[in-house]
């Protein structure tokens, strides 16, 4: 069984990982509304921490394309070709994430001009090694008692990139997407 997180929620902990709060889950859109719906239009989400409380983060602004996300916020990443249930989120000008579904799993692709971790994940980190096929690219896996991910980290044109996706997911799979991505 693959870990799928809904659009709204991965866009949701996008921003708020940008913004450095520590989130468990979070809601950006009322039930049943896509981010296609509110394309263009900042809003605010709410962001549950682990001790319960709830954070407002933000803005952020959905989008319809790469290319009005990349008007935005002055650089450009983009899905890579064949996904499907692509949306485009960011938190403008710190941060942009692309989420999409590729080969029957979800990933979030992140990109920032910082150094931080903005990866949107808290938990264990495990395993950190270089990508087999990318000297460029670390792997590790996040979890926390309900889920994993893995987390892969790279550099290019002074952005700093995470791609994230379920934990099961076979390294040479990783690999193949970033090789898409890159």
């Amino acid at each position: 069984a693959h870990q799928h997180l809904p659009v709204r929620r991965r866009c949701s902990i996008a921003a708020a990982a940008c913004l450095a709060l520590a989130i468990l889950g979070a809601v950006a859109l009322t039930p049943g509304r896509k981010p296609s719906d509110t394309a263009g239009t900042p809003s605010v989400t709410a962001s549950v921490t682990p001790d319960g409380s709830v954070v407002a983060a933000g803005p952020l602004t959905f989008y319809t394309t790469a290319a009005a996300m990349a008007d935005a916020i002055g650089f450009s990443i983009d899905a890579p070709e064949g996904a499907t249930d692509i949306a485009y989120a960011a938190a403008v000008p710190e941060f942009a994430e692309v989420a999409f579904s590729l080969r029957d799993r979800e990933y979030a692709l992140r990109a920032s001009k910082t150094d931080h971790d903005f990866s949107g994940l808290y938990g264990d980190e495990t395993k950190p090694h270089k990508l087999a096929s990318a000297e460029d690219a670390m792997l590790s896996v996040v979890s926390d008692d309900l889920m994993s991910f893995f987390k892969l980290v790279w550099k290019k044109n002074g952005l700093v990139y995470i791609l994230v996706g379920p934990g099961e997911t076979p390294e040479e799979e990783i690999a193949a997407v970033y090789r898409m991505l890159r």
